[in-house]
């Protein structure tokens, strides 16, 4: 079977204080996370083809970790256990939390699902739980329950995908802040400020296409921006430190991009 891999590559983790004289109270804390982006997918790593210098310039000016690996090779997982600290198979999070009609995608089709290995019958539709009873365990930990609990403010700006039933989602799981969602569109497909790439040899690509829309949780509600997901993130994040700068705050920012479907402003 076709290798598909979905990774989500940490790129960033920021520690700093508001200003010199809150140097002995506990520092503020932006996490952002990016979906799909490889290793050498920006230039700071060598890549001549696309240029990055705002992200190059974090690393440049801070600390490169240059060893560092997901512990899994598709989205959830890999989430489950950089927000908990923990391997995620210790808690039984092995696989991607999503419909059943995810997976048929993901393999190419109900028979060759049918027809592969050990891996994928384990999620096969007809003994897959239902989405909403996927997450994150209540009986794990995660970093923003845990400084919360250390007088934190706590903001979610973003994707989510460890948990879409009530139980699992952010405004449950510690965080006082909450925009999120677990896939969407970039910009309404017709938008004509949007340019788009659809690849039609990708099942996931096709599937994501006919499924997504163009809003995100905010409120407990869906909302649609003005502008593109992506820009519309970056400014939710500020306002969120705006709004919060004067205590310590934690602020996980996982961005959507550049993760399929492919589109830009």
């Amino acid at each position: 079977m076709r290798r598909i891999h979905i990774i989500s590559v940490l790129i960033f983790a920021a520690v700093a204080c508001v200003s010199a004289r809150a140097a002995d109270r506990p520092p503020n804390i932006v996490l952002l996370l990016a979906d799909d982006l490889g290793y050498n997918d920006i230039s700071l790593h060598g890549n001549t083809l696309v240029r990055t210098p705002n992200i190059d310039s974090i690393g440049k000016g801070g600390v490169q970790f240059t060893r560092g690996h997901t512990t899994a090779p598709v989205c959830s997982p890999s989430r489950a256990g950089l927000l908990t600290g923990r391997n995620q198979q210790r808690f039984g999070f092995e696989f991607v939390v999503g419909p059943p009609q995810m997976f048929i995608a993901l393999a190419g089709g109900p028979e060759r699902l049918r027809a592969s290995g050990s891996i994928m019958r384990e999620v096969h539709p007809d003994q897959q739980i239902p989405p909403s009873e996927m997450g994150i365990p209540r009986s794990q930990t995660n970093i923003a329950e845990m400084l919360k609990l250390h007088g934190y403010a706590t903001g979610i700006v973003g994707k989510w995908h460890v948990g879409e039933g009530p139980d699992f989602s952010p405004p449950f799981r510690g965080f006082d802040h909450a925009t999120w969602a677990s896939q969407v569109l970039y910009g309404r497909e017709e938008d004509p400020a949007m340019i788009k790439a659809k690849l039609p040899w990708d099942p996931i690509d096709a599937f994501l296409w006919s499924r997504l829309g163009f809003s995100i949780n905010r409120g407990g509600t869906p909302f649609s921006p003005e502008e593109d997901m992506t820009t519309f993130q970056a400014r939710d994040a500020i306002r969120f430190i705006e709004a919060n700068k004067a205590d310590p705050f934690f602020l996980y920012v996982p961005f959507f991009a550049p993760h399929t479907p492919l589109q830009a402003p």
